[in-house]
């Protein structure tokens, strides 16, 4: 992890077998897109106006893991706790 002068963050983001690790967490590589806005906001990500739970339970084994949009939206989330740690908004 390095903050520049710029205030330019950089995360490292791992697509484990399970897990999503990131500089200062890990959470479970599940995803359930909702179907409408999530009543409790915790773990929850918004993108394009659709709702994601993320991090309860685990996807399944997959052959490739750029065949949908599952990790891409787990790294916006891994980048949105980084983003936590360090209270950036």
């Amino acid at each position: 992890m390095y903050i520049s002068e710029e205030k330019l963050l950089l995360v490292g983001v791992d697509h484990g077998f399970s897990m999503m690790k990131h500089t200062h967490g890990c959470f479970p590589n599940g995803i359930k897109r909702l179907n409408g806005a999530a009543t409790l906001k915790n773990n929850t990500l918004e993108l394009n106006g659709q709702f994601y739970k993320v991090g309860e339970g685990r996807l399944p084994m997959k052959a490739d893991k750029v065949s949908d949009e599952d990790y891409f939206i787990l790294t916006l989330a891994a980048i949105a706790k980084e983003c936590q740690y360090y209270d950036i908004t």
